[in-house]
């Protein structure tokens, strides 16, 4: 299982390589009679002797840094070159193709009033919370817990005192140690981090969906720069620590063209995102993955017949119990006929619903020891059962027995709900009554079938006693829908492709959104500006600053010849500036306000969360 510690000695290790690599290729080339470096740093050349032929080597640069790799090339130019020639000869495509990616522009305006709203109304629910907290705390404990930050004094190792969630409880040997720590965790609640409040085994997942919708957006911004002829500079991706990314470059063509066609360029990678949801989103709807795996009879739909085990962690004793494959039918005498059975059952057992008994014999049953009903049992393998009925108190029995195979012990029978059959004869066995584990008593009954490739004669129904708590078969055991039906084909495949659309769906929704904040760095900010300055009917061909001198030279000429003064043109150009101006302050207003919101909102929710000594909702 990937854990912290081994996914930092993963990321040094790979970073080490990837700094020791062009030194490492260096002396190898020298070796073998080359001077060429495999991995430029500063400059331009070829990668490799072996590849000195080849185009995308010969127009690739590397360049490394501490910590960033950045790979840039202009190999795609020319492909980028001959599709813009082509839809130039294709005017019925061009025009699809530019009003498909008009609509882009309009689902830009949606997405960025809507990210606007959404930041508006969480920060007045901040803001509201805040207001009706700060009237309801002592300040006093609020001036202390603010000094306690400071000093960053240490507190209770008990979850209660610190306000600790289940989620807590993992980080708490980290964090439990002073509330600075626990100020930084409620922060990261906020959103999804892994390690955090995500399994960190879902990280590479995470950074690979981030990868592909990264290229998927840039791919936007090239394909809208073809349909008004703008070439395309260099592409490129990089990896800072671990995050890896993509970029297009354009020409300086794109400064030439219209407002319109810049909007549409600006808001093309924020409508490739929009559009991949869209489409995952339909296939999920019409369950195309369920029907590929049953479709080459590889899997067997388990659906209201129980949960199929996928993996058990290898430090746990269902390890050897548990094969991947088997079915576990019943927790208990709960069918398992899908996902939030399992959950309710592990993580929110019922309540006032008690399972039925077990009848057995009274005298056996009062013969057996009481040692650890009443807390002092030196052995494991027995548990406090106690009478339905009222009886001289509970005894301890070994559960096994009891609960995997009763017919094979003359003082088990069957199943009781309070009362057990009397006997009908003097020659029938002595009474019997009905017995049940001790509520605080930690037993938990699996039944599991096994894979559907064991042989036949090994097909049999088993129940395994687990004893411990039920929380920790839901973190040991991860389940799902589709049983393969032979040994080559992995069970964790279905699970892992839906873990991967999910991921895609979230990400690329996300940076939807993300990339329409009206921020510079932002695909947002350049799409505010031109919306605004085609709103405002003034754009202009050229060079869109002030000190540019663009002049109508028919119009000039016209009032030439006919006197007309110039003083109308001259205020024209004025108030164009003067709109410009304004346009601007406007921008950089709503640039502050959006990450100053966007601060209020973090901050806020952390503040909150320490003040109430709760937990983040997950």
């Amino acid at each position: 299982m990937l854990t912290l510690y081994s996914s930092f000695i993963v990321v040094c290790l790979f970073w080490l390589l990837a700094h020791q690599y062009n030194t490492i290729s260096w002396q190898i080339a020298r070796v073998c009679g080359h001077q060429s470096s495999l991995l430029p740093t500063h400059r331009r050349g070829s990668l490799s002797t072996a590849h000195s032929r080849s185009r995308f080597f010969r127009n690739t640069t590397v360049t490394q840094k501490p910590l960033h790799i950045r790979v840039e090339t202009t190999a795609l130019n020319h492909s980028h070159d001959l599709l813009a020639a082509h839809l130039s000869r294709k005017p019925v495509a061009l025009r699809l193709m530019r009003i498909f990616y008009d609509a882009g522009s309009i689902a830009g305006v949606i997405g960025m009033c809507a990210v606007l709203v959404v930041l508006l109304w969480a920060s007045e629910q901040i803001a509201e919370e805040l207001i009706n907290g700060l009237t309801s705390i002592d300040g006093d404990s609020l001036v202390a817990s603010a000094v306690e930050i400071h000093k960053r004094a240490p507190v209770a190792s008990s979850p209660a005192d610190v306000g600790y969630g289940r989620s807590d409880r993992i980080l708490q040997p980290l964090v439990g140690q002073c509330r600075f720590f626990v100020l930084l965790k409620k922060v990261a609640n906020i959103s999804k981090i892994p390690g955090i409040n995500l399994p960190l085994s879902h990280l590479p997942v995470i950074l690979i969906i981030v990868f592909l919708c990264q290229i998927i957006h840039e791919a936007g911004h090239a394909f809208a720069a073809v349909l008004d002829s703008v070439r395309l500079v260099s592409t490129g991706l990089f990896v800072t620590v671990l995050f890896p990314g993509a970029f297009v470059h354009l020409s300086s063509s794109l400064d030439l063209l219209h407002s319109r066609a810049k909007l549409r360029i600006s808001a093309a990678g924020a409508w490739h995102n929009l559009i991949l949801w869209v489409a995952i989103g339909i296939l999920t709807w019409l369950r195309i993955g369920d029907a590929l795996w049953l479709s080459f009879g590889a899997y067997s739909d388990a659906a209201g017949l129980g949960q199929v085990v996928i993996s058990v962690s290898q430090d746990s004793p269902l390890l050897e119990h548990l094969l991947p494959g088997s079915l576990i039918t019943y927790l208990d005498d709960s069918l398992m006929s899908d996902a939030e059975q399992w959950k309710s059952h592990l993580l929110k057992p019922l309540e006032n619903n008690a399972p039925q008994g077990w009848c057995v014999s009274q005298l056996w049953f009062e013969d057996q020891p009481v040692d650890c009903c009443l807390g002092n049992s030196s052995t494991s393998s027995t548990s406090c059962f106690l009478p339905s009925l009222p009886h001289d108190g509970g005894h301890c029995l070994d559960p096994v027995p009891l609960f995997t195979s009763p017919a094979e012990s003359s003082a088990l029978s069957e199943r009781c709900d309070d009362f057990c059959k009397p006997p009908s004869s003097t020659t029938d066995p002595p009474s019997k009554i009905c017995v049940r584990p001790r509520s605080d008593t930690q037993l938990l009954r699996i039944t599991v079938l096994p894979p559907l490739w064991a042989p036949l004669p090994q097909r049999i129904t088993k129940t395994i006693v687990w004893s411990g708590p039920k929380k920790e078969v839901w973190d040991q055991v991860r389940i799902g829908r589709f049983q393969p039906t032979t040994t080559w084909v992995p069970a964790a495949l279905p699970p892992l492709w839906d873990l991967f659309t999910y991921y895609m769906s979230t990400i690329t929704f996300s940076l939807y959104f993300f990339n329409l904040l009206p921020i510079r760095v932002l695909d947002g900010g350049q799409f505010l500006r031109e919306a605004m300055r085609l709103l405002e009917g003034s754009s202009i061909r050229g060079d869109d600053s002030d000190e540019a001198g663009v002049y109508d030279i028919e119009a000039l000429e016209a009032g030439i010849e006919t006197g007309t003064d110039l003083g109308r043109y001259e205020g024209a150009r004025s108030r164009t500036r003067r709109r410009r101006r304004w346009t601007g302050v406007m921008e950089r207003y709503l640039e502050m306000g959006t990450i100053a919101l966007g601060g209020w909102i973090v901050l806020g929710t952390a503040w909150l969360e320490l003040a109430r000594g709760g937990s983040m909702p997950v």
